[in-house]
Order: structure tokens, then C-alpha cells, then sequence
């Protein structure tokens, strides 16, 4: 099952060690990123955190508002992404170049497993293949 970005903040909140400890359900670090990037508090950290990942900051610094202006959303677990950044489906008329749904950021998280080239490939080319405008989104992995 898949949290919802207001249910998961909220389940954080309540419980963050036993939510965050759900290792084979829910991954730690992709949790607590979605954590940083939805909170109104930590805006500016995951700002910082989206530039370590490679974002250009002008990039970072409009996810980071568009989330927080409800234009976009953090999902866990979507088309088996760890977490991604979509563009909300309501939004898409205030969303210049981007369509209903635009997958903006990809992170696969491989802290507790060896990425593969062949699957990282394949999951590009499947963000891509979900993006109507055929645009590829930011990717990020995670990794020791």
C-alpha cells in the first residue's frame, strides 16, 4: 500500500521510529526525504539536498516551492519508484511545459542492495516512458 504525502508526514509524525523501521515496506531514507521535501520547515534543506543530487539550484528551489504551492507531489512507491516528484494532475493548467502527471525526480534508493546498471536503465527509460512530453526526469540514487 502506498501513502499518501499527507498520511506518511502525519504517520512520521506520530510514530517516526516504528514508521521509518518498516524496512521491508517502507525504506528509511526514501521516508525521511519525503519528509524534508513536503514540511514547510526543512524547505530550504531539501533545497540543499536536491542540489547534492545534482539539481541545478534554480531547478531545486522550484520543486521545493511547487511542492509546497500544492502543484506538485512526493510519492513513495509509485510505478515501483522508491520516492519520485510528480506534477499533480489538478495542477496541470498552472504548470507551464509540463503535463498531467510529468515525473520530475526518480530517486532509487540501494542502501540495503547493489544497483544494477540494467535495472536503473530500465527504470529510466521507464520515467520516461510515462512522461507524456517525453521529457527525462532528474535521477537520483542513493547508494553506499
Amino acid at each position: 500500500m502506498c501513502a499518501t504525502p499527507s498520511n506518511l508526514q502525519a504517520e512520521l509524525k506520530k510514530s517516526p521510529m516504528f514508521n521509518l523501521s518498516l524496512s521491508s515496506k517502507e525504506l528509511f531514507h526514501s521516508n525521511m526525504l519525503a519528509w524534508i521535501a513536503e514540511d514547510e520547515d526543512t524547505k530550504d534543506l531539501f533545497v540543499e539536498i536536491l542540489k547534492l543530487f545534482g539539481v541545478e539550484k534554480q531547478d531545486a528551489e522550484d520543486i521545493a516551492k511547487k511542492i509546497r504551492k500544492d502543484e506538485y507531489m512526493v510519492l513513495r512507491e509509485y510505478k515501483n519508484f522508491d520516492l519520485c516528484i510528480c506534477v499533480k494532475e489538478d495542477a496541470r493548467k498552472t504548470v507551464k511545459g509540463y503535463k498531467e502527471g510529468q515525473i520530475l525526480l526518480v530517486l532509487e534508493n540501494k542502501f540495503k542492495s547493489i544497483p544494477y546498471k540494467a535495472q536503473l536503465e530500465k527504470y529510466q527509460q521507464k520515467a520516461y516512458d510515462l512522461n507524456k512530453s517525453k521529457a527525462y526526469p532528474h535521477f537520483v540514487l542513493l547508494s553506499l
